[in-house]
């Protein structure tokens, strides 16, 4: 298994953080965002079962950003 939080750890110490092509896609992606607030909302909730919990806010998350989307296209139509 690869320990990606390890080898972000090692690439921070050595070099810049632009450099560094896990960290440009996450602030490219808005995956970061959702990451964070699926973060606070498994703290504050703290499930019995936090991957399942954080894995069901992400797919909310993802249909809640395609519905919007759809919703912004169909304005324009």
């Amino acid at each position: 298994m690869v320990d990606i939080i390890g080898r972000l750890k090692q690439k921070l110490n050595t070099s810049s953080n632009s450099n560094i092509p896990e960290i440009q896609f996450l602030e490219k992606s808005d995956l970061s965002a959702a990451l964070n607030r699926g973060f606070v909302e498994l703290y504050h909730t703290q499930p019995k079962n936090p991957v399942l919990f954080l894995s069901k806010f992400l797919y909310k998350e993802s249909k809640a950003k395609e519905l919007k989307k759809k919703n912004k296209t169909r304005r324009f139509i």
